[in-house]
Order: C-alpha cells, then structure tokens, then sequence
C-alpha cells in the first residue's frame, strides 16, 4: 500500500512538473514570436515632436551623413533641413545623432535591442564608408531605439542642445535592424548635408558668409521650371550668375551674414596678392557632375565672391527625373584677399 502511494505521488509531481515546464516553454514561444513591433515614423515626424517618440522602437527611412564630427540622420521629404538654408523657416530642424546598438556605450542608454550583424549591415557599413569620401550620404531602412534629448541649460537658459552627439548638439537614434539599403543613386545629384565651408585661396585671409535663397524659394523654383519658366536654372553658371547679381544687389544681404561690404582700395597698408586671371569675369574654378565653384575677382583684386551651385538631392521627388533637378546656390562668400604691401627701403 505504501508503495502504490509513493508511486501515485511521484506520477502526479511529473504531471504538474511537465505541464508547468510545457507552459513556460509556450509562453516563451510565445514572448519571442511576438516582440514589440516596431513603430513606422519620419524623421520630420520625430524632429516636430521628439518627446512623443522617446524610448519607442522605430522604424524609419533615412539618409546617414557620416563625417567629421557627424553621425546625422537626414530625409528629403523635410526640405526645411536640407542642404541649403533652413535659417528662415519656422519647422523644426532635425537634429538626430544615430550609431548603432554596438557602440553607444559612451551614451549610457538602455533599453535598445542588439544589433543584428547580417548581410544588410555589412552593405549599409561599406556604402557608408565609401560614400563618405566624397561627402555623400548613404540611405536606408532601420529600426532602433529613439532617445528624446532634454535641452541642456548654459547658464540658466535652455539652448537648442539635447546631450546626445558632438557637442551634445542632437536627441539620439539606436540602430539595431538594418532592413534595407539604398543602393541606387543618380550621379547628378548633391547627396550631401551641405556645402558651407568655400575656402581660402593662397593670399585671402578671411572670409564673410553672404545670404543664399531659402529652401522654399528653391522648391518654388523647381516648381516654375517644372512648368517651362526660367528654364535657365538648368544652367549652372547662369545660376551662379543670378545669384552674384542678388548679391551685389543685397537681395541676400539679411539672410546669413549681413550685407556685403567690400574692401576700400588703400585703407591699409596691405594689397591684392599676384593674380593672372581676369577681373570682373566669373570663372568655373571646380567642377563635378552635380557641384560647381565660381569666382568673381573685384576690379580692385582685393575682393572676390565666391559661389558654389549644386543640384539637391532633395528636389528630386518634386523634379520627377534627376535630370530636371535644377541647379541651386549652396554657398556664397566674399573673400579678403590682400597680401603686405611691399615698401621700398631707405638707403
């Protein structure tokens, strides 16, 4: 009697032992055939309302602009942000740092899915790389982890800056999924985040930033060419042309920079370095199949005026076909180009 009492007691406790690990293992299942999916979102979404995002799973299209000091998170459909002038705008400025899952430990966030090492993130890396010497951006599906930066206070006064990115300037993105890579990128196109910076050629010293046309008037421009009117802007150097005319004129003057002053010849004791080339002439200094540079040289060689027109990837939802982009100021200075003058000695 004994015996078939122990029995029965240690069939029951295999009984419930295997149901229990049986419903452990279903519920197992079914945690890890149902993760949270993630939620479909733009990146003008994220930038008009960061807080609302802040520790969701997203996925999203974007372009990366991966460079010095920049890990950005950039998309066309926010023209406000892009490549050119979105001083004059009142939409919010995207400002998203992305890295992925394995090195954002500096940042001390949690909460984010690991990265998934697959065939996609290996393409997504090289094209990265590869692109980024030229300046390019790379596009791509992602899902990751948004983390909403808190505006940092400087002195008791809240600035545009959320603590995550150089110089703490951006909220933060984490990827951990790359779903899909842009692969297909039209050559006479600008993918790039911009193109400020004109340098200081041999014997120029300083530079002032003159103003550019806003990202609307470049979209309201798209638009009139579309439709056959001032079909110039398809021309590069006219572009250019018409932007130096706007800045003589200060048509620009207010928008980044102030007015344009130019030197006065003899107020100091410096004079407009050796130059062959002709004044008063605009000359096509560098050249690309979507980027172009042009000088103007002062009659006084002391100032020059320097425009860069490009061809924004950005326009080209609106443009239709990457050939009827038009081309658009993306920079301008005016340069101080003036070396010591030379004095004869007392003999």
């Amino acid at each position: 009697m004994l015996v078939r009492v122990l029995l029965y007691v240690t069939e029951l406790t295999l009984a419930v032992g295997i149901r229990s690990a049986s419903a452990a293992a279903l519920s197992a299942d079914t945690n890890q055939s149902s993760p949270t999916p993630a939620a479909d979102a733009t990146v003008c979404e994220i930038a008009a309302s960061p807080e609302a995002f802040d520790g969701k799973l997203l996925r999203i299209h974007a372009y990366i602009n991966r460079g010095f000091e920049d890990s950005t998170l950039h998309d066309p459909s926010c023209p406000e942000e892009a490549l050119v002038n979105w001083r004059g705008s009142s939409t919010p400025v995207p400002k998203i740092w992305s890295d992925f899952a394995n090195e954002v430990g500096y940042w001390k966030v949690k909460g984010y899915a690991p990265l998934v090492k697959d065939d996609q993130l290996r393409l997504f890396r090289r094209l990265l790389d590869e692109r980024s010497r030229t300046h390019q951006m790379t596009g791509a599906t992602m899902t990751g982890t948004f983390y909403s930066g808190k505006p940092l206070k400087v002195n008791g006064r809240a600035t545009t800056l959320r603590g995550y990115g150089h110089m703490g300037c951006c909220s933060l993105f984490v990827i951990s999924t790359v779903e899909s890579v842009d692969t297909d990128y039209a050559n006479d196109l600008n993918y790039s985040a911009g193109d400020w910076n004109v340098g200081l050629p041999l014997g120029c010293t300083s530079e002032q930033m003159l103003g550019l046309p806003t990202n609307e008037m470049l979209l309201a421009w798209q638009l009139a060419a579309n439709q056959g009117q001032d079909e110039w802007r398809y021309d590069a150097k006219q572009t250019a042309e018409d932007q130096l005319r706007k800045l003589k004129s200060g048509s620009f003057g207010s928008t980044s920079g102030g007015t344009t002053r130019l030197l006065v010849p003899g107020k100091s004791d410096l004079s407009a370095p050796a130059d062959s080339r002709p004044a008063e002439t605009l000359l096509e200094t560098a050249s690309t199949t979507f980027l172009k540079r042009f000088e103007w040289i002062e009659g006084d060689q002391t100032a020059h005026f320097v425009i860069v027109v490009t061809r924004p990837y950005w326009l080209l939802k609106t443009a239709g076909t990457p050939e009827r982009v038009i081309w658009a100021p993306a920079a301008a200075s005016v340069l101080n180009c003036q070396t010591p003058r030379t004095r004869n000695k007392k003999r």
